[in-house]
């Protein structure tokens, strides 16, 4: 299994800002920070947006974890 692990809320907390506030800096609505946050997988251009609003690489904003079971 795949699983996406994403770094946003431990970011959002080193700034100390909340989900409407990086919403809104970003463009997108709250609710979607929530999901994201969450564990669902943003879109391209949102994961591009939100890794460009913490100054990092999308690859190390979002992280794929593949499960060792998976590789049998």
């Amino acid at each position: 299994m795949e699983v996406i692990d994403c770094r946003l809320k431990e970011e959002r907390s080193k700034l100390g800002i909340t989900q409407k506030q990086l919403a809104d800096g970003i463009g997108i609505s709250e609710r979607s920070i929530i999901n994201i946050e969450s564990g669902r997988t943003p879109s391209l251009p949102t994961a591009i947006r939100l890794a460009a609003y913490f100054q990092l690489s999308v690859e190390q904003l979002f992280q794929l974890q593949v499960d060792d079971v998976d590789r049998q």
